[in-house]
């Protein structure tokens, strides 16, 4: 993608301590303390009512826990606000700036995993736009080693599904293939039959990194309407030509050649270098890239 105003050496490198997750077993033990707290102070409340200093022991542990958790509550509201606007700018292209903000996000927010969890797998999508995919495959990996994602609702669900599918494209375009298979299957596991739409980008880049371009146009032609309506304008242009390029692959009869053209050229106009992430680790799609024009 091209590069906006900040400088690429100035581009910060994600920290392992701000970007690792407290475990969802760490944080529930966090949980069980607290309620520890509470129940001291209850006994507190029963044994030593009557003494003064004893009252005021059991005030100020009841207002440590509940100050604690008001306090955990408003900076979890503020920390949302702030993920919001950094993701504005990764939608507008913007990957640069949405990493600086992202990477200050994670470090406020360790105290809430679950939401850190969350703010680390915007940090992945961003490194996956930046074409950091060893950096996009090491936060995905940390998202889910968190195990803090799995909710109590469907769209904590669909998060993990994102952070699997987001590991399975950092894996592909290394070339990792097995990898990228096994997050595929899992994605699947956890995706609304809705949201599996959005996994065909990369069931095709798997197969066209294995040779298999008629699955790869198979992948997505059966999902290529519902596909267009679940993904962004950006996004959607990018599959345009993977689709272009396995169409390349496979005999170039008159209404194959035809529609590889129309998708060519819904992938125009676009900035210089807009295209350059996408041949990064992977030379056979760089060529088609280069021959089509979309790449120096």
């Amino acid at each position: 993608m091209a590069e906006n105003s900040l400088q690429v050496a100035q581009r910060p490198r994600p920290d392992d301590r701000r970007h690792h997750i407290i475990g969802r077993r760490t944080s529930g033990a966090l949980v069980v303390i607290t309620g520890v707290i509470a129940a001291l102070a209850a006994v507190l409340a029963v044994t030593t009512i009557q003494n003064t200093m004893g009252l005021a022991t059991v005030v100020c542990l009841y207002f440590a826990v509940f100050a604690f958790q008001i306090a955990r509550g408003g900076r979890a509201r503020e920390l949302l606000d702030f993920n919001e606007g950094a993701v504005a700018k990764l939608q507008a292209g913007r990957a640069d700036e949405a990493a600086v903000e992202l990477d200050a996000l994670c470090k406020r927010a360790r105290v809430v995993p679950r939401y850190h969890a969350l703010f680390v797998l915007n940090r992945g999508v961003t490194a996956m736009q930046q074409g950091e995919f060893e950096t996009a495959s090491r936060l995905f990996g940390e998202v889910l080693r968190s195990d803090q994602l799995p909710g109590r609702n469907k769209a904590w669900q669909m998060y993990k599904g994102l952070a699997l599918s987001g590991a399975g494209e950092a894996a592909i375009r290394l070339g990792r293939i097995s990898e990228a298979e096994a997050a595929l299957e899992a994605a699947r596991s956890e995706l609304s039959e809705e949201r599996r739409v959005t996994l065909a980008p990369l069931e095709a880049m798997i197969n066209l990194r294995s040779d298999r371009p008629e699955h790869a146009e198979r992948a997505l032609s059966e999902h290529w309407d519902s596909l267009q309506g679940m993904v962004s304008g950006a996004t959607m242009r990018e599959v345009c030509l993977l689709r272009a390029f396995a169409l390349s692959k496979l005999d170039s009869s008159g209404d194959r050649r035809s529609l590889r053209k129309q998708l060519e050229e819904a992938a125009r106009p676009f900035e210089p270098g807009r295209y350059d992430n996408l041949a990064r680790h992977w030379p056979e799609f760089g060529e088609y890239l280069r021959g089509a024009g979309f790449i120096d």
